[in-house]
């Protein structure tokens, strides 16, 4: 015969049996503190209405860095071998020097060029699901903050046009993997992956599909009869009817657009 008794209470917390805490999805991943793009990130595109620049694009392929910042922040996804960092005139008294990123002795670029410190080799985290700003802002401005926090987007399918400027030459075609790329003018664009060449560690999505942007009397909606307001770049007359996120520019050209645009199943697992 059993006979049940009274447990003794300890009088004491527990502790030290708690491996992990529960945050989010994988959708759009917690950050915390590294929700921010690099502050010596090189400037791409200028918000002409806000007048401040952008250094990451909506579509890129991103990773995380400590070893220049000393925390961790986003920066493009560059693969196996470091990418250079060059500054433009228009970097000069707005971006953080990647020479000089910390501390006391942080300071802004000076003058047009390559920075010594190189974006590290890194793996693919996440993609860009919109514009970031340059997180130098608020180096510079002690009463503006912009764009304090940023997210990735992972798990998710996405549309892009084929701006690439080698894409031509790559066969991106239903269920081919995708991985990020520095053939070009900027880094983290999609580029096709190659099994026996690249690393399964850079996968970071696989095509659903490749099919023709559709323009003029073919596009969605008809929106090639529509004029926009004249310099904001809308879908309509100004795109020939193409999708905004569409109307891409072949990377290294003025003139020719992106004739193609994919659907990408995009995870990094």
């Amino acid at each position: 015969m059993i006979t049940k008794q009274l447990k003794d209470l300890r009088g004491y917390s527990r502790s030290g049996y708690d491996v992990y805490h529960e945050l989010t999805d994988g959708v759009r991943p917690a950050l915390g503190d590294a929700a921010k793009p690099a502050d010596w990130l090189p400037v791409l595109l200028k918000d002409d209405y806000n007048n401040e620049w952008w250094v990451i694009l909506a579509g890129t392929i991103i990773s995380l860095d400590r070893t220049i910042s000393g925390v961790p922040r986003i920066v493009p996804a560059v693969g196996v071998a470091p990418m250079t960092i060059t500054y433009g005139v228009s970097d000069v008294g707005y971006t953080v020097d990647a020479d000089l990123p910390i501390g006391a002795s942080k300071a802004l670029v000076a003058g047009a060029g390559a920075a010594s410190a190189p974006i590290p080799a890194n793996k693919p985290v996440g993609w860009a699901w919109h514009h970031y700003y340059s997180a130098a802002i608020e180096e510079r401005l002690v009463n503006y903050e912009l764009q304090p926090w940023v997210s990735i987007l992972c798990d998710y399918e996405v549309e892009l046009a084929l701006i690439d400027d080698i894409t031509g030459v790559q066969n991106f075609e239903s269920g081919c993997f995708v991985k990020p790329g520095v053939t070009g003018l900027r880094a983290g664009l999609p580029h096709l992956w190659v099994s026996g060449v690249d690393s399964a560690e850079l996968i970071c999505g696989r095509v659903i599909y490749r099919d023709t942007i559709p323009t003029g009397v073919n596009s969605r909606s008809r929106i090639d009869l529509e004029k926009p307001v004249a310099g904001f770049r809308l879908p309509g007359m100004e795109t020939d009817g193409r999708p905004r996120h569409l109307d891409a520019l072949i990377l290294g050209s003025s003139t020719v657009r992106a004739s193609d645009f994919v659907r990408v199943n995009l995870t990094c697992l």
